[in-house]
């Protein structure tokens, strides 16, 4: 998957999402945050390390308090299609 945007690009977008009451919007963009991560931690990075200044437990963080503070996780078995 290639992911052109910066973590702090698509953070800022979600936060504004959510502001701006744009509930799927947010949690896709949650997500892809997510998924940044993820992919730098497949290719080695640990959680110390940083992504655009900041350390990956800190992104992590904020990407899962975003989804869960804002009511976006998904229940088991829910599906969005």
């Amino acid at each position: 998957m290639l992911v052109k945007d910066s973590i702090k690009t698509v953070y800022a977008e979600a936060r504004e999402a959510v502001n701006n009451n744009e509930m799927d919007k947010a949690r896709d963009l949650f997500d892809t945050g997510l998924v940044i991560v993820a992919m730098a931690r497949d290719e080695g990075m640990g959680d110390k390390e940083l992504i655009e200044g900041v350390r990956i437990e800190l992104w992590l963080e904020r990407l899962w308090y975003g989804l869960e503070n804002n009511n976006l996780l998904l229940e088991e078995g829910e599906f969005l299609i």
